[in-house]
């Protein structure tokens, strides 16, 4: 902040202090972004740089210094900050959009088109794609649906949490919902990677963001008619053991929440666990369990203990080295035998009786 050289006179009582405050001023163009002032459309440039191990990985830097820039990549990634990474595994080209954003003021964007001259397969290494998608080995791509069945298919914790602590929906709970009909086809080629949302005519959202994709306000999550978007894209981000799913086009999985990202929880060729934000809300984060689609979980049978048989002696008048259960009984141990039969005909018995109620 730009502040002048002043004398500041203070009197307190009969005492005058005479301070003398000196400060170093600024320039004008270090400043704009901390007073939130945003720049022209034309001093909104950047710059993208191709890192020197890899081509297919490109270093972008904001030329404006005064805000944060927000990027989207054009492959379905987003980062935040003045300089970021884009990783683009197809040759190709692709428009990156920057974009300045002030409190108040109109966001500034501006667009440049960067293009990739050849497929690097090796970005494509981790496992996470081959679970995902079925591989290059399946050019028909691998189709997922909402875990239905399964407690917490939906949820919602905190966003400084890592479980949906606040909320999982039950078994079949948001059967009316136009939820459990919605495919999610993730498909991996040498060329590209393609992501298709069938959603059957109508898309789940979340109250909040509805009016997103043409929904109403209100506070009750609604199902809206909905065309999805073709040519979408996916693409994973592996940021150390942190992997996310990244879907161009502002596509989403099933359940609207203004966000095309998805953090990996788990995943397996089966099923997968899927974390995400809440464009609306920033202190919620949002949990998707899916399936393949055709997949039938098994059916694990119980496992049977062998039976056992032991002859046991107890006289129940003398020590003995046998402990008797009495859990939710009324237990005698030296009881007078009742009735003496040949089999028994010691004086002693066990006597046991069932308690009443819901203790027996």
């Amino acid at each position: 902040m730009k502040i002048l050289n002043k004398n500041i006179s203070v009197s307190i009582g009969i005492l005058l202090v005479l301070v003398t405050s000196i400060f170093s001023s600024c320039k004008k163009d270090e400043t704009t972004g901390e007073l939130g002032v945003m720049p022209n459309a034309a001093d909104v440039q950047f710059s993208a740089t191709p890192t020197s191990a890899n081509p297919n990985i490109l270093d972008f830097k904001s030329q404006y210094k005064g805000i944060t820039a927000h990027w989207d990549f054009g492959n379905g990634a987003t980062a935040t900050g003045l300089e970021a990474k884009g990783s683009y595994p197809f040759a190709g080209t692709y428009t990156v959009t920057l974009t300045l954003i002030a409190a108040g003021s109109d966001p500034v964007k501006t667009t440049k088109t960067v293009t990739i001259a050849t497929t690097n397969a090796s970005m494509l290494s981790d496992e996470a794609y081959t679970l995902l998608s079925g591989g290059l080995s399946n050019p028909a791509g691998k189709t997922w649906v909402i875990d239905k069945t399964q407690p917490g298919h939906l949820g919602v914790g905190p966003i400084t949490g890592m479980t949906p602590e606040w909320y999982q929906a039950g078994p079949n709970e948001k059967a009316t919902n136009g939820f459990y009909d919605d495919e999610m086809t993730f498909t991996m080629t040498a060329a590209a990677l393609n992501y298709k949302y069938v959603n059957n005519g109508t898309t789940f959202a979340n109250a909040s963001n509805a009016p997103g994709i043409g929904g109403p306000t209100g506070s009750d999550d609604p199902t809206v008619n909905y065309t999805p978007p073709t040519n979408m894209s996916w693409n994973i981000i592996v940021d150390g053991s942190k992997k996310t799913i990244a879907i161009g086009g502002n596509g989403f999985i099933a359940y609207y929440l203004g966000v095309s990202q998805y953090q990996i929880l788990s995943i397996t060729a089966d099923e997968m666990w899927l974390r995400c934000l809440d464009k609306a809300n920033s202190g919620n984060a949002w949990y998707l369990k899916l399936i393949r689609k055709g997949f039938e979980r098994p059916i694990i049978p119980p496992v049977l203990k062998p039976i056992q048989a032991a002859n046991l002696t107890d006289d129940f008048q003398n020590a003995s080295s046998i402990t008797w259960a009495n859990e939710n009984l009324t237990y005698v141990r030296s009881y007078d035998n009742p009735s003496k039969f040949p089999i028994n005909t010691s004086a002693k018995v066990g006597y046991y009786e069932k308690l009443m109620g819901e203790a027996g």
